[in-house]
């Protein structure tokens, strides 16, 4: 029925595309990420010669999330890779290739050459473990969009580097925290550290070198009161922050000039967000959760 409700609702190609081929989980994966892919061909077919410079910039971000879906559909022994995919046919098939080959490796250095990286380095990070390989993957992504040089009209591009600033931050003190917490003593911060944010590196190790409490004392007074910020859940309340924060880029990009590709940079924010809703109502429904759980559950990404 909730698949139905949104092929009635503007996901009707995605929705009838997906429906014979896959079922659960594959099904739900399949829809969110055929529609993602169809709306930035759209805005990326539309663009002006300039404007698709940064927004193949801004894609890269897609394409680590499609190499973390590889090195987690290997581990896992996943059957089929393609629902998790984002992105057109073209694009989606180094990835289907690489889920192909006979060992992990081959196929990380087969798509670290096409992403650009350095397959030395991400083959070393993915001995580290999984997260090693996504915080080494985002904070290569990261400090390449914050040294992208891409001039519109200046007050845009402000708009849109404070917020990346911030949210840089927001994924450095995550990473602290994940790293007290988790007692993580084969990893330093200083390894996965991204530039560009408003904090500087000394002040990240400064929190790495105190106590937790004080630690989340310190990100509170930058982002705000953390709530409930006990050991169990101070993550999740960083999450929250993070979550708040992308909020606010409604706000902080809302301004932002018709035909800029800084308007459409907001758009697609404004895409994935609802569509992270929506995949949750359907994995929640599929687990046969309640509607006051899915509604707890979407509460704080409003």
């Amino acid at each position: 029925e909730g698949l139905k409700y949104l092929e009635e609702h503007g996901f009707r190609e995605s929705v009838d595309s997906s429906f014979l081929q896959f079922k659960g989980f594959y099904l739900i994966e399949r829809v969110f990420n055929t529609h993602t892919s169809r709306i930035y061909k759209k805005i990326f077919t539309s663009a002006s010669k300039e404007n698709k410079i940064l927004l193949n910039a801004y894609y890269l971000k897609y394409q680590i999330h499609n190499t973390m879906v590889l090195v987690r559909c290997y581990i896992s022994k996943e059957k089929d890779i393609e629902p998790y995919l984002i992105g057109d046919e073209r694009r989606k098939a180094k990835y289907t290739k690489a889920f192909e080959m006979p060992n992990l490796e081959d196929a990380l250095t087969y798509i670290s050459k096409k992403l650009g990286f350095n397959s030395e380095e991400v083959l070393s990070a993915h001995k580290k473990g999984v997260y090693e390989l996504e915080n080494y993957l985002y904070k290569k992504y990261y400090e390449k969009l914050m040294n992208f040089k891409f001039k519109y009209n200046n007050l845009d591009e402000k708009k849109f580097f404070d917020f990346i600033r911030t949210y840089i931050d927001l994924i450095n003190s995550r990473t602290v925290i994940r790293l007290k917490i988790e007692n993580i003593k084969t990893l330093n911060f200083k390894d996965v550290y991204i530039e560009g944010g408003n904090l500087s590196l000394g002040f990240f190790e400064d929190l790495a070198s105190t106590e937790l409490t004080s630690a989340l004392n310190k990100i509170n007074e930058h982002f705000g009161k953390i709530e409930r910020s006990e050991n169990s859940n101070a993550i999740s309340e960083i999450d929250k922050r993070i979550s708040i924060h992308k909020r606010k880029g409604d706000k902080i990009l809302g301004s932002v000039h018709f035909g800029s590709p800084f308007f459409s940079l907001k758009y697609l924010f404004e895409v994935e967000k609802e569509i992270n809703k929506l995949r949750t109502i359907l994995k929640a429904k599929y687990l046969g959760l309640k509607e006051s759980e899915i509604r707890g559950l979407i509460e704080w990404t409003k």
